[in-house]
């Protein structure tokens, strides 16, 4: 990516941004409130202006396909959707993916390293899941979340 700023009705909300991901790295943006990470976000997926170039790829996105580009990047938001149901149906709502795959997506999202194997309560893909996640914390959510994403 290379540098932009993005301005709305207001002062400049981010100013000169520079940064490079590597293919296959995940990052987090993280930040005090009004500190542009929801902008940021928007801006690297081409849902606001901005001046200034964002590259994805070494591309300019302006040049790249819209569906392309946003099916490329996944977003987990501080308080993810899940609905009611199991949580295979959470994860994967259209049974494309065996357990073991889910299972491994689990694995790596961290969901094993928050409980104890032999705890009875612990997550499964059996496991009901409240409407909203309701019966799981935020940080379990947001583990459930970025399982889906991968």
């Amino acid at each position: 990516m290379y540098s932009f700023t993005l301005q709305k009705d207001g002062p400049k909300v981010l100013h000169d941004i520079s940064f490079r991901v590597s293919s296959g790295e995940r990052v987090g943006i993280v930040g005090r409130t009004g500190s542009g990470k929801s902008s940021l976000t928007l801006a690297l997926l081409r849902c606001i202006l901005t001046e200034g170039d964002v590259h994805y790829d070494g591309l300019s996105t302006g040049n790249l396909n819209l569906d392309a580009l946003r099916s490329s990047v996944t977003i987990i938001p501080q308080v993810p959707e899940l609905l009611s149901g199991t949580l295979r149906q959470n994860l994967d709502p259209f049974s494309e993916h065996d357990d073991a795959v889910l299972n491994d997506a689990l694995r790596s999202a961290g969901l094993f390293n928050l409980q104890d194997e032999s705890d009875e309560s612990r997550i499964t893909l059996d496991s009901e899941i409240a409407g909203g996640g309701a019966n799981l914390s935020v940080g379990q959510r947001q583990v459930l979340a970025l399982a889906r994403a991968i």
